[in-house]
């Protein structure tokens, strides 16, 4: 077994090269895991694919799906994708070589849905080891620092079964009301298939952030939003995170266009009432962004039209 002391720089990154970490020395695992989160998934995004044939059909490697999948790997020499938390960390008493993802590489470009068949359910093979990949990079705190004193622990105990309870029957309902949610009022920001994973991922994200005690004070969406971004879960959970900002602007958009309706009457009067629409947003642009407008300079104005077509209809 290859045993290293301080040096990891020889980690092989290309997934198809690389050695299995089980071939590793027990000392050396974690440290080899480790240094592989360091330099990140191998996603060279700039390669010429390959293509291959499929029936007729030519097909090959899409880079996009790098930013739907931030686990997916893909290796040059062998053309072929992998996964990378995987390789890190699944069990391999399940499905032992039967992931292509893990097991030579996966290449069947034709078969998309080959890679949502992978993730698999919240009980999946990919997410356990998932999971284990975020309790490996999150910081753990003890127990001294996490319950401060007897009397903490006391009531820690003696609530937390009703709040367990509660929260699996809020649960139940959550996934599926924000699903609708989504379906109903924000059917043009997503796609189908983000529409049909939304659920998924959502479980999986409460599951992963009732484990990190980084989420545990959190007290607003803003809030959760923000740290999203620091520990990077925004990427991994790129939908919910998509979900949570269209949730966050819906208030200031409804303030925006209650206001603007609200400046039509003072516009749009009865000496402007045959004002066609280009001018009438103009004008509506000018009165609801005052402060913003008062910055700009009549010689900016003047210098714009004079360098414009001449026959501006007004």
């Amino acid at each position: 077994m290859p045993q290293f002391e301080a040096d990891l720089s020889a980690l092989e990154r290309d997934p198809g090269k690389r050695l299995p970490i089980s071939s590793y020395h027990a000392n050396d695992q974690d440290r080899v895991r480790r240094r592989y989160i360091d330099l990140g998934a191998c996603q060279p995004k700039d390669h010429k694919f390959e293509i291959s044939d499929f029936s007729g059909h030519p097909r090959r490697f899409c880079p996009t799906w790098f930013k739907d999948h931030k686990w997916l790997e893909y290796s040059v020499q062998e053309e072929a994708a992998f996964c990378f938390v995987c390789y890190l960390f699944k069990d391999k008493t399940k499905s032992p070589g039967g992931d292509a993802f893990v097991n030579g590489g996966f290449n069947n470009w034709n078969l998309k849905a080959r890679l949502k068949r992978h993730i698999g359910t919240v009980s999946s093979a990919h997410a356990e080891a998932q999971e284990k990949y975020d309790m490996f990079t999150t910081p753990t705190t003890s127990i001294r620092e996490s319950i401060a004193s007897n009397t903490t622990q006391y009531k820690v105990e003696m609530f937390v079964g009703v709040i367990d309870r509660q929260l699996q029957e809020l649960n139940a309902r959550f996934d599926e009301k924000l699903v609708r949610l989504a379906r109903k009022f924000y059917a043009k920001d997503f796609t189908n298939d983000e529409l049909s994973r939304l659920s998924w991922q959502l479980s999986m994200f409460i599951s992963h952030v009732r484990k990190d005690k980084r989420f545990n004070k959190l007290k607003s969406l803003c809030e959760l939003s923000v740290l999203m971004v620091e520990t990077r879960k925004n990427e991994q959970y790129y939908i919910v995170y998509k979900l949570l900002k269209l949730v966050l602007i819906l208030p200031v958009a409804t303030a925006s266009v209650e206001r603007v309706f609200s400046s039509m009457k003072y516009v749009k009067n009865s000496l402007r009432n045959k004002m066609g629409d280009e001018y009438l947003n103009s004008c509506l642009v000018t009165f609801v962004e005052k402060e913003f407008f008062r910055q700009v300079k009549d010689e900016d104005v003047i210098n714009l039209f004079q360098k414009g077509d001449c026959k501006v209809i007004l």
